[in-house]
């Protein structure tokens, strides 16, 4: 456990030792400061505590006062903004706001418990507002001197002084006050015909006196007597009315602020519960349209996937029957061929005696840039014309005079009436 957190729990149980202690005394009536004796002095120890910085492994040291001390006037803006009681003092949180706004993590969540939205004992701000004794905390409880928790705890003043000066602090003339709190009901005052006499009152019964005042005298001093008892009975009544009927009224607006507190609190609550009911109905109804949306996309990939082998397979099939067709094709050309080079060749048997019998034997021959074929007698033969079966020379050449002459052709019906 830290130091911090044995300073708290020591101060909490000399508190609650403490209030038993003079409860107990109002009780059985004997003196409370005698028997707060009897438990020893209560030592306060410097609270020091490393920290361990997050970026790092370095140590950093937050000091805290030996001894409790008051607030002086001075918000220091480093801290926490939230209020301690610390002895009835109200002084500053201490802790550090660790960047979390206003107030340290503690004084954060109580103030998230309460309607104001402040701890439960105040903003530290707010007693800049008012007087340094003048400040009431939420539940009422009044900022008390610091005289009187130097006299409670039994501290020295100059020790005191010296503390609050390590911490660059000036304790105000007005803490070191002592208010006196009177214990029980207040003493009522009884007024009565005043005496004149200034001789002290003698224990016992007085003496008897003779009566030298007429009938008159005696009644009128009866009814002033009794109109005297009248009106301190009547005022003393009037002033514990008066005191009832502000206790009473102290309970019925801390009763309503209670009230409006818990209604203020259930309704934020209620509020809170909304909003996280509407956050989470949005939320499922989005995973509900994004598992939808899912769906629809898986669906259409699906379908997309489907008609693309679908595609596919018209494809193929379309391609294996254009080979197959294609195929077809080739071999019927490939049965035409044969048959057509079986039909040639049995042409080809039969003019191939006739075609050898007139073949002619020529030579290339070139006239003026012209291409011919010469035979041995001198007869000229177009280049194109050599590729027929039956060839007609177009001229024969006159070797003396080295030019083309013509030569006249006779057809085979031409070479029969000849004959």
């Amino acid at each position: 456990m830290s130091e911090r957190v044995m300073k708290v729990v020591g101060g909490v149980y000399e508190e609650g030792l403490r209030d038993a202690v003079y409860k107990l005394a109002s009780h059985y009536k004997f003196d409370a400061e005698e028997a707060m004796k009897l438990f020893g002095e209560i030592k306060y120890v410097v609270g020091v505590k490393s920290v361990k910085e997050k970026s790092g492994g370095k140590k950093k040291s937050v000091c805290v006062p030996s001894l409790p001390l008051p607030f002086c006037g001075v918000v220091d803006e480093g801290k926490c903004n939230g209020i301690r009681l610390n002895h009835g003092l109200h002084t500053q949180c201490q802790n550090s706001k660790e960047g979390l706004g206003e107030y340290c993590k503690t004084c954060q969540k109580h103030a998230d418990k309460n309607a104001s939205g402040k701890p439960n004992h105040g903003d530290i701000r707010e007693r800049l507002e008012c007087g340094l004794l003048e400040y009431r905390d939420p539940k009422g409880r009044q900022t008390i001197p610091y005289g009187n928790v130097v006299a409670k705890l039994g501290l020295d003043k100059e020790a005191c002084v010296r503390e609050a000066e390590k911490f660059g602090m000036t304790i105000p003339e007005e803490h070191w006050q002592v208010m006196e709190k009177k214990r029980g009901r207040p003493k009522k005052s009884v007024t009565g015909v005043s005496d004149t006499s200034s001789e002290p009152k003698r224990r016992g019964r007085p003496k008897k006196t003779k009566k030298v005042e007429s009938a008159v005298g005696d009644d009128l001093l009866a009814q002033l007597k009794a109109a005297d008892d009248d009106s301190n009975s009547e005022s003393r009544r009037s002033s514990g009315e008066e005191e009832m009927e502000e206790k009473k009224k102290v309970k019925e607006a801390e009763k309503e602020a209670e009230k409006k507190r818990k209604a203020e609190l259930k309704q934020m609550r209620a509020a809170e519960k909304e909003s996280k009911s509407v956050e989470k109905a949005a939320a499922k109804a989005a995973k509900e349209a994004e598992k939808k949306r899912k769906a629809e996309e898986k669906a259409a990939a699906k379908a997309a996937k489907e008609a693309e082998k679908k595609r596919k397979e018209e494809e193929k099939a379309a391609a294996k029957a254009a080979k197959e067709a294609e195929k077809a094709a080739k071999e019927a050309e490939k049965k035409r061929k044969e048959e057509e080079a079986a039909a040639a060749s049995e042409l080809g048997s039969e003019s191939e005696s006739e075609s050898e019998e007139e073949e002619v034997d020529a030579e290339a021959f070139e006239f003026e840039g012209k291409k011919y074929f010469k035979t041995s007698d001198n007869l000229l033969y177009e280049e194109d014309a050599m590729g027929s079966d039956d060839p007609e020379p177009i001229g024969m050449w006159d070797e003396a005079n080295k030019k083309i002459q013509p030569v006249e052709v006779m057809s085979d019906d031409e070479e029969e009436d000849d004959e």
